[in-house]
C-alpha cells in the first residue's frame, strides 16, 4: 500500500510542472501569436493599467502628448471589458504591431514598436 501510495506521489508531482509550464512555440510565427491569444503563453504579456505603465516601459519617450488621450481610450475599452496587454515581439509574426482577439475581447501590443507615442495611438486608435 505504501508502494502504491508513493508511486501515485510521485506520479503528481511529475505533472504539476508540466502543466504549469508554457508551451513551446516557435517564435516570430503565428503558432506564437495564437498561443498569445489562447491565453497559454503569458511570459512578457503584461496588462497595461494606464499610461503610468506606458511611461515605466519607455522611460526615453515623451508621453505627455498623449497621456491624456490614451488614458480616455484605455479607460473607454475597460468599461466594454476590452484588456490591453503590452507583449514581448517574440509572439508577433515579423511587421505585426498588434492583434486583437475577439474572443478573448483582448488587444496585445508588439512591445517593440510601442516606444514612439505616435505609433501607440495609432495603433491602439485601430490606423
Amino acid at each position: 500500500m505504501m508502494k502504491i501510495k508513493a508511486l501515485l506521489l510521485a506520479l503528481s508531482l511529475m505533472t504539476v510542472p508540466s502543466a504549469m509550464a508554457q508551451p513551446e512555440v516557435e517564435p516570430f510565427s503565428y503558432d506564437s501569436m495564437g498561443c498569445m491569444l489562447l491565453e497559454e503563453c503569458t511570459e512578457g504579456v503584461d496588462p497595461v493599467w494606464g499610461i503610468g505603465y506606458i511611461k515605466e516601459q519607455y522611460p526615453d519617450s515623451d508621453w505627455t502628448p498623449v497621456q491624456e488621450e490614451f488614458s480616455r481610450m484605455l479607460n473607454a475599452l475597460t468599461l466594454i471589458d476590452v484588456q490591453v496587454y503590452l507583449a514581448d515581439e517574440s509572439y508577433f509574426p515579423v511587421g505585426h504591431r498588434r492583434v486583437y482577439h475577439t474572443v478573448g475581447n483582448n488587444f496585445f501590443l508588439n512591445r517593440a514598436f510601442m516606444h514612439r507615442p505616435v505609433v501607440l495611438m495609432s495603433v491602439i486608435r485601430h490606423e
